[in-house]
């Protein structure tokens, strides 16, 4: 999380990579590989996920509860969350069949 804020602040703001790495406790080097490694799929589905969600909340004004965003999200994008399909899984979004 410490890295995704210094990259938003960064490109936003225009704040020193130095200045933040050094006010959020953490390398400047390690802040680095974190932008230059691949993303885990996981990372990929939750950023997803995460857009669906958004997208729902701004069209309904932000009255739909957890269960029903559950609903829609698993009703209409044929997406659902099973914690249990397999070991090593840690519970990917998945495709309906």
């Amino acid at each position: 999380m410490k890295y995704l804020t210094i990259k938003e602040l960064h490109h936003e703001k225009h704040y020193p990579v130095a200045f933040l790495c050094e006010v959020l406790g953490c390398a400047r080097s390690a802040y680095y590989k974190w932008r230059r490694r691949n993303a885990p799929e996981k990372e990929a589905h939750d950023a997803e996920l995460a857009r669906i969600i958004l997208s729902y909340h701004e069209t309904f004004n932000g009255i739909l509860g957890y269960r029903r965003m559950t609903l829609f999200v698993n009703t209409f994008n044929h997406t659902r969350y099973n914690p249990s399909v397999s070991e090593g899984s840690c519970g990917i979004w998945e495709s309906r069949p």
